[in-house]
C-alpha cells in the first residue's frame, strides 16, 4: 500500500492559466528575466511550470502576470515533470 501525499495547504488552489515573468532575488539577482506558466493559485501560493531548474528556497521577484498584490515568492518545491518542463510550488511572501 502506498502512502498518499498529505495536503499541506491552508486553502485550496484554483485553476488559473497565465504567463509570468520574474527575476531572481538577491544575492543571485542578475536582472535576467525568467518566464513560466501559472497553472493554479490561491492567496498564499501558486503552482507553476518552468523551463529552467531552480533551487527550493530560492526567492523570486514577480514582474508581470500575477493577479494578486504580492510580488515576491519563494520556491517551496520543484520537480522535473518531463524532458522539457519543471513543476514547482511557490509560497507568496
Amino acid at each position: 500500500m502506498s502512502e498518499e501525499k498529505k495536503e499541506q495547504r491552508f486553502e485550496s488552489r484554483h485553476d488559473f492559466l497565465s504567463t509570468i515573468e520574474f527575476i531572481l532575488e538577491h544575492p543571485v539577482n542578475s536582472g535576467k528575466l525568467h518566464k513560466g506558466v501559472i497553472i493554479n493559485l490561491n492567496s498564499g501560493g501558486l503552482g507553476i511550470y518552468l523551463l529552467e531548474q531552480f533551487d527550493a528556497g530560492q526567492r523570486i521577484i514577480i514582474k508581470a502576470g500575477l493577479p494578486v498584490p504580492q510580488r515576491k515568492a519563494a520556491i517551496c518545491w520543484i520537480k522535473k515533470e518531463n524532458n522539457v518542463f519543471y513543476r514547482a510550488g511557490l509560497k507568496l511572501l
